[in-house]
């Protein structure tokens, strides 16, 4: 038994997907050399640093890129090739753990339906063979608010995740239950009755980011910031909405800019040109290394509507930036000091201009998020718990 591997399970492996990805790269590449383990795919996009020793990929039924885009108003459609995917996927891993289950102990999985995947596969599997392995979700967003908004995700409707998904399949079937804020813990277990679960932070590479940080930018005025996926969940046209407040009530000099790709962004556009902002917010790409236009950000502003524990505000704490944000089930308010109701624009307008404005305050914010981040994400002391959960 001892001699088994840990499999890691991730719908990709890439560096622009977001944090889900980024945080596991930093974890498995921090891993003690002890713990073997292989990396599995959902979606054959690898482009992160790994120390796996294999990797694999399962591949998956592929949709006309129309049923995507208007998954909406084909809704009934849209649920039963959701169904189907996802039946298709557990068979494919059963598949693969007939061909490979014997080198595990162990599986953990990120994102909560490809857990409904591993988990089902895996008690299927367990049960003909007479295996034990355990499967370890972790949950990385608060469920009562991703699965509210009825964006079918994973082309699945939010009733699936919250009646049965977290109810029977991840309470009856985990061996137990990550997560990466405290809130979660609770609100798993009052809402799902899920009892065994263990709260491990992120890690962060706090020296990595501390130097990219000091490379040189190429903008020379001042300006708010955003890093994040532009989809309906990060929100940024509440951000928008504020700063078009911020320049027509308070006359603040900074310009607005937002990091990332997705969806949303011609809709983002289209709002720009029609507050008449359009040589006020800059879009750029993705990018490797955000870091080096945080630290020079006035302020760093998030309006996600629901997180799990959101990577750049630790990140942008860390080197110093003062934080506004909105207060979001999970993760904010372990290190922002006053973070904004949701939807309250007058609110967040005004915190933004309180931070640029009261120098004071911003050193108080600053003091407070950079103590909280000392204090929660010691790098040795999460590598411990991770040990401890994967022996």
């Amino acid at each position: 038994m001892n001699n088994k591997k840990v499999l890691f399970a991730i719908h990709t492996y890439d560096r622009f997907a977001g944090g889900i990805d980024n945080a596991f790269s930093r974890l498995e590449n921090n891993l003690p050399d002890y713990i073997k383990h292989d990396i599995l795919v959902f979606k054959n996009i690898v482009n992160l640093p790994h120390k796996a020793e294999k990797i694999y990929f399962l591949s998956t039924v592929k949709l006309p890129s129309f049923i995507l885009r208007h998954k909406k108003r084909l809704k009934f459609l849209v649920v039963f090739i959701g169904f189907y995917i996802l039946l298709y996927r557990i068979i494919k891993f059963y598949n693969f753990l007939k061909k490979n289950g014997e080198n595990y102990k162990k599986i953990v999985v990120f994102d909560d339906y490809f857990s409904v995947i591993v988990l089902m596969s895996t008690y299927l599997y367990n049960k003909k063979y007479k295996k034990n392995i355990k499967v370890i979700p972790s949950v990385r967003n608060s469920p009562r608010n991703i699965y509210s908004y009825g964006n079918l995700i994973h082309l699945l409707p939010d009733f699936f995740y919250l009646k049965i998904a977290f109810p029977i399949i991840i309470k009856k079937l985990s061996y137990l239950v990550h997560g990466v804020a405290e809130g979660l813990k609770t609100e798993l277990k009052e809402k799902f009755n899920i009892n065994n679960v263990v709260i491990i932070h992120n890690l962060y590479d706090f020296s990595k980011i501390e130097e990219l940080a000091n490379e040189d930018i190429e903008f020379k005025f001042d300006y708010l910031l955003n890093v994040g996926h532009i989809n309906f969940a990060k929100n940024q046209k509440d951000l928008i909405k504020a700063f078009f407040v911020l320049k027509k009530e308070y006359k603040i000099k900074e310009k607005l800019l937002i990091i990332g790709k997705g969806p949303l962004k011609e809709e983002l556009i289209s709002l720009v040109n029609s507050l008449n902002l359009k040589n006020e917010v800059i879009f750029l790409e993705p990018l490797s290394n955000p870091y080096k236009y945080m630290k020079r950000a006035n302020v760093f502003v998030l309006t996600s509507l629901y997180e799990g524990f959101p990577n750049v505000l630790v990140e942008a704490g860390y080197l110093k930036t003062p934080i506004v944000s909105y207060k979001i089930e999970h993760g904010v308010s372990e290190i922002v000091k006053n973070p904004v109701e949701k939807g309250d624009i007058k609110s967040l307008s005004f915190e933004i201009y309180r931070i640029l404005t009261d120098k004071n305050y911003r050193e108080e914010c600053i003091f407070y998020t950079s103590n909280r981040i000392e204090n929660i994400f010691n790098k040795e002391r999460i590598i411990k718990k991770w040990e401890e959960l994967l022996k």
